[in-house]
């Protein structure tokens, strides 16, 4: 966020959109299906996505980035 906010210019705005998407069915299918052969061995476990942080905790970052 900090890198994000540094880019705008004065009086600038930052719009995101962050869709917290991964209990909804199409994801849970998705990762049993990773989790089944012949997938399991072609998809590298980190590369699944993470949570993302609460609405809450992305406005302190914002905040602390003085926007």
């Amino acid at each position: 966020m900090p890198r994000l906010t540094g880019q705008l210019d004065a009086g600038g705005a930052l719009a995101l959109q962050m869709p917290d998407n991964l209990d909804e069915p199409s994801h849970r299918l998705m990762r049993e299906i990773a989790a089944c052969d012949p997938w399991r061995q072609r998809i590298d476990p980190a590369a699944e996505r993470k949570r993302l942080l609460s609405a809450e905790s992305y406005y302190d970052l914002l905040m602390r980035a003085v926007c």
